[in-house]
């Protein structure tokens, strides 16, 4: 799918990988889902082109939201870029 991005898009296009792996680090090491944390990454994307329909914490089995911390969670997104 990366073929119908512009260069530039493809350029962009790692923030999502890199954007996740920094929203797992916060969260394993806060030990904490912080709303903030979802909210600040949401913003980067957006503001580098990214359309989100969302971006949520989960567990692994049932993929379900969760709100209070687990060690084992998913990091859930649908994104759209270009």
């Amino acid at each position: 799918r990366n073929s119908y991005l512009s260069p530039d898009e493809r350029q962009k296009a790692p923030l999502l990988y890199q954007t996740l792996k920094e929203l797992a680090t916060v969260f394993s090491s806060t030990k904490n889902f912080d709303s903030g944390a979802l909210e600040k990454a949401k913003k980067t994307l957006t503001e580098n082109g990214f359309k989100i329909d969302y971006l949520t914490v989960c567990d692994p089995n049932s993929l379900l939201s969760l709100i209070e911390f687990q060690p084992k969670f998913v990091i859930l997104i649908a994104a759209y870029l270009g």
